[in-house]
């Protein structure tokens, strides 16, 4: 994927689709690179360096109940919001 154009794409629904009623919350936006103050990076801080070798860390996302390993890709439950 290019930054290039995941940029982009950011920047077009930002502004949002009135026609559609179409329209993104910024709270709820998450990204793997840096975009604005409002926009969140989900990535730590030692997985944005592109001068060294890519890093094995176990980091997750939480999405609708789920957590998303962004190193591999795989999901699992998110027990973190379980309450009972």
């Amino acid at each position: 994927t290019s930054l290039e154009k995941a940029r982009g794409f950011l920047d077009i629904m930002n502004k949002g689709h009135p026609e559609y009623g179409c329209f993104i919350s910024k709270e709820k936006t998450f990204t793997n690179f840096d975009y604005d103050a409002q926009i969140s990076n989900v990535t730590e801080p030692q997985q944005r360096c592109a001068s060294s070798p890519p890093k094995r860390i176990s980091v997750s996302f939480l999405w609708c109940g789920y957590a998303i390993n962004m190193s591999d890709l795989s999901v699992s439950v998110d027990y973190t919001r379980y309450q009972g």
